[in-house]
């Protein structure tokens, strides 16, 4: 930002500038690398489609709570593939409850 006041003193700076300057780098450490793009309306309509088409994976399932939760699932997992590992954790964490 800096760089840009120097170089383009009498410019404004831009809401997507700002947004980048002062709440990029802490929604990233907050949210552990889930981007700002899921916040906005392109995001938004993207996530739409992207559940749309994930209700029509799991059509056979009767509408209702469980076919949330299994489309909840998969887009957890789409959206940071690293969240297998820990999907895989947990699920070995409560079979090892269950079986003692």
């Amino acid at each position: 930002m800096s760089f840009y006041k120097t170089q383009f003193p009498k410019s404004s700076v831009f809401p997507k500038l700002h947004m980048l300057e002062k709440h990029t780098i802490p929604w990233l450490r907050r949210w552990g690398g889930v981007g700002c793009g899921f916040m906005g309306e392109q995001g938004a309509e993207s996530i739409h489609r992207w559940f749309n088409s994930e209700r029509q994976t799991y059509a056979t399932m009767a509408e209702g709570v469980e076919q949330l939760q299994c489309i909840m699932k998969e887009h957890f997992i789409h959206i940071t593939p690293t969240n297998v590992a820990l999907e895989k954790l947990r699920t070995d964490v409560d079979d090892t409850r269950t079986h003692t």
